[in-house]
């Protein structure tokens, strides 16, 4: 059965949402800069759009190490806007509260969801920057669909989450890797610009 998850509509709600995503991002940032506050580190990467509004993502995080000592994900996106052009035009923002127990079509099903007689805005379709964070605030997630990839950052001070558990899920993969085996699509023949790798290698190992 699928659990209908609805687009934030209440201010409050929303403005809390944002004050605790800027605990965890610089929110005024954009890759390749550092867009993680101090504290997170262990950072690791994957597909976006493949992987993050999946069926599968969800499941991952309700049964993995994502899911500990959670009981909600919050989505929203950074860009487009979802003051300026969300809620101007659909009377709502472009956020999602996701209860950990929802199943993995109620996620999935969300990000298709017509935020007012406009299917194309969708999230799944008309997102270009977006974040994922639990109300534990021990991890985050930043996307963006011109770069094709994902971000996962870790709390230093949390010891239940290691980054080689990530990495030995085969869920996650390190910059380096990400550099040659995502990054390259996104690009005139298949080539990263210098300046872009070097910006992620700097932030991102």
């Amino acid at each position: 059965m699928i659990n209908s998850i609805s687009f934030v509509t209440d201010k409050t709600e929303f403005d809390k949402l944002l004050l605790e995503a800027g605990c965890i991002f610089n929110l005024e940032k954009r890759l390749p800069d550092q867009v993680f506050k101090e504290g997170y580190i262990f950072y690791l990467i994957k597909n976006f759009i493949g992987d993050t509004m999946s069926t599968d993502f969800w499941r991952y995080i309700q049964h993995g190490n994502l899911g500990l000592n959670n009981e909600v994900i919050s989505f929203l996106t950074l860009d487009p806007d979802p003051v300026q052009y969300f809620h101007k035009e659909f009377s709502c923002y472009s956020a999602f509260q996701f209860p950990l127990h929802i199943n993995d079509e109620s996620y999935a099903q969300a990000f298709q969801n017509d935020p007012g007689h406009s299917p194309a805005d969708a999230l799944l379709f008309n997102s270009t920057t977006v974040i994922w964070f639990p109300n534990s605030l021990n991890w985050g997630i930043w996307a963006e669909r011109d770069l094709e990839i994902a971000i996962l950052a870790l709390k230093k001070e949390n010891s239940a989450l290691k980054k080689d558990r990530f990495l030995m899920d085969g869920q996650w993969m390190n910059i380096q890797a990400a550099l040659v085996d995502i990054l390259p699509q996104v690009f005139p023949n298949n080539v990263v610009p210098s300046d872009i790798s070097k910006k992620l290698l700097e932030n991102y190992i």
